[in-house]
């Protein structure tokens, strides 16, 4: 049996936790905490009673000398809460693979700089035996070890973050293979007729919606009277669970204004897919599906894409549909609106595409001031 109690200490409480241990001897844990961090008795308590539960649950890790690895571990169980499934599962494998093996033993508190900046260069090394991760992914473990030792500074188990003192390697610019002009587009589209790939393709193509909420659309998302098409899901592999439901990218939904050739398209589709029955009958059904109804799973999108060796990724879909847009000189804010992402990243992403339009300006500016003033204004 676990019992407790909390003494006063002047400036601080003291918990004590006795355990029972299997040969009749009781050990005790003892932890301190600050006043004012605690200002009453009674806020001790519930942290004696919370440790008590995590003792009897298993999880309860002592945080005086606790390894990286056990605080990345005690962390993550506190993220995954709030982060997407396909995220967790990203950093679980970066701590488990790389953090873990090499740095997991060293203790939380003499994690010094040195050592993190040893460990981005035995990363990134080519040598035999290392790793040899590119220099964005490399970029990606240290903004995933920044972020948790961040958390332990505000959970005040280490004073400094040592990971704010490290040099990580400068990312290298991506850019996205697309498909550059209309001719480009519309062979790809004839070359994809025909197989379980074109409806997908088509609607990437032209709404900029991602793999996982293509997968996701039900009939019920789409509205034919005003031609728009409903974002509210997205369609994720779970480990041991298949495929889920799961909120859109930052819980936020959003909807999509369709070409009539799309409405007409997908209305062709329903209505041969289920023989002329009345829109809306079958709204719960997936528009991107198997022959049984069962969803296409956004992986065999990337995957035959792949496999096919086409000249770009299912993602690479989305990054056309974007780049046509903003060729077109449509506002960078409804681009970004259209593809559920932040304006300050669509015009990091694309601007390689805006100084296309900045001859265009230049061309303006020399006809409105310095033109003939016969030359019509603009």
């Amino acid at each position: 049996m676990i019992t407790g109690h909390v003494e006063d200490r002047k400036s601080s409480w003291r918990i004590v936790i006795e355990l029972d241990r299997e040969n009749g001897k009781r050990d005790r844990i003892y932890k301190s905490v600050k006043k004012k961090n605690y200002k009453t008795m009674a806020l001790a308590e519930r942290l004696m009673n919370h440790t008590m539960i995590e003792i009897e649950q298993g999880t309860y890790i002592e945080l005086s000398g606790m390894t990286l690895s056990e605080y990345l571990n005690k962390w993550l169980d506190f993220a995954k809460h709030n982060l997407e499934y396909k995220t967790y599962v990203r950093y679980k494998g970066i701590i488990d693979n790389y953090f873990k093996p090499e740095l997991g033993f060293i203790k939380l508190e003499n994690l010094k700089p040195l050592k993190i900046q040893e460990h981005y260069i035995w990363l990134g090394s080519q040598e035999e035996g290392c790793p040899g991760l590119s220099a964005n992914t490399v970029r990606k473990h240290h903004n995933l070890l920044h972020k948790a030792l961040g958390q332990a500074r505000k959970w005040q188990l280490i004073t400094l973050n040592p990971a704010d003192n490290v040099d990580p390697p400068s990312i290298t610019k991506y850019e996205a293979r697309v498909l550059p002009t209309r001719d480009a587009i519309i062979q790809f589209l004839d070359r994809l007729k025909g197989t379980m790939l074109y409806l997908a393709t088509i609607l990437a193509l032209t709404t900029s919606l991602r793999r996982g909420e293509i997968c996701a659309l039900l009939w019920q998302d789409v509205d034919w009277e005003i031609g728009r098409l409903y974002v509210r899901h997205s369609l994720q592999r779970v480990t041991g669970e298949g495929l889920k439901q799961k909120p859109t990218k930052n819980n936020k939904s959003r909807s999509v204004a369709l070409p009539p050739t799309i409405i007409n398209l997908l209305r062709h589709e329903y209505m041969t897919r289920y023989e002329g029955d009345p829109l809306g009958i079958h709204g719960d059904d997936y528009i991107c599906a198997w022959p049984d109804g069962r969803p296409i799973a956004p992986d065999y999108l990337t995957h035959r894409f792949e496999k096919l060796n086409l000249p770009i990724t299912f993602h690479g879909c989305r990054h056309s549909h974007d780049t046509l847009l903003l060729r077109n000189k449509v506002d960078p804010r409804l681009v970004a609106d259209r593809a559920g992402r932040d304006v300050r990243l669509t015009q990091a992403l694309y601007e390689h595409v805006l100084p296309d339009m900045q001859d265009e300006v230049a061309i303006l500016i020399e006809r409105t001031l310095f033109g003939d003033e016969n030359d019509e204004k603009i």
